[in-house]
């Protein structure tokens, strides 16, 4: 029953191509500019103030990014163009916060990132990544002939799977929980003076970024969560940093890449 409820309001929200191509990325950067204002009118408890233009900046750069990347990309027919291109996007991402606190004469900060017990932190980002897709597979494998809601499209060619797996770790595990966990997740703890929000709005931002890069509105959410689950982790397990939520990222990327060769 669920899963003929999503498929109908999945194919009547598809045909709004205006609301998915421009409403929802406007109504992305209204938010943002919302956030901006109440920051600046200092309406928000325990700002402080150093580090607020550099965080609605940041902010505001990563969803422009992720926004007009996409449309860049329609125009490009050569996939190995494409595959150039996907990782200098992210090199660009994971700059603008290094740029604004160089500007702004800001300390970066760690980031999440710890020197000590390297071994345990590897062991506990490969930890959370087996609990977190055991649950996944259960979903996936309930969902029957509609796993696809889930799973991405199959890929077939040895050198896409490839560059796809490095991608994954890299880019897509390591070079976001940067961003999210790591330099986010630092910034809205100083800029609350609480751990909730610093868990609650990366996983928010987590979720809504990976809207205009493909996914609908019920993978957005559960995006969303997963940012929570890696907060969590990254908050309140010992031994899990930001290279942690990193590895299980990416580990999670690949074995979805996995399940979706295997059963789509």
């Amino acid at each position: 029953m669920f899963t003929q409820f999503y498929t109908k309001v999945r194919t009547q929200f598809k045909t709004h191509q205006l609301i998915e191509t421009t409403g929802f990325p406007c109504t992305v950067l209204s938010f943002i500019i919302f956030f901006t204002l109440r920051a600046a009118k200092g309406m928000i408890p325990c700002m402080k103030s150093k580090f607020k233009i550099e965080v609605v900046l940041s902010a505001f750069f990563t969803f422009a990014i992720v926004i007009i990347a996409p449309m860049i990309f329609v125009h490009i027919s050569n996939e190995s163009v494409k595959m150039i291109i996907r990782p200098l996007v992210y090199v660009l991402l994971l700059g603008i916060p290094f740029i604004l606190c160089n500007l702004m004469k800001n300390p970066i900060g760690t980031l999440g990132f710890k020197k000590e017990e390297l071994a345990k932190q590897v062991f506990m980002g490969v930890g959370i990544f087996v609990i977190l897709d055991l649950v996944f597979t259960i979903a996936v494998l309930g969902l029957g002939d509609n796993k696809g809601i889930l799973l991405p499209a199959k890929v077939n060619r040895i050198g896409i799977i490839i560059y796809s797996v490095v991608f994954d770790m890299i880019c897509a595990g390591m070079g976001e929980e940067m961003l999210f966990r790591g330099y986010f997740m630092e910034r809205f703890r100083t800029l609350t003076n609480s751990d909730i929000w610093a868990v609650v709005i990366p996983a928010l931002m987590f979720g809504i970024w990976h809207f205009p890069n493909g996914q609908d509105f019920l993978q957005v959410i559960i995006t969303a969560l997963i940012g929570v689950v890696f907060g969590l982790a990254r908050l309140k397990i010992k031994n899990a940093s930001t290279l942690s939520v990193g590895i299980s990222h990416g580990l999670h990327d690949v074995y979805i890449l996995i399940l979706s060769c295997a059963l789509v």
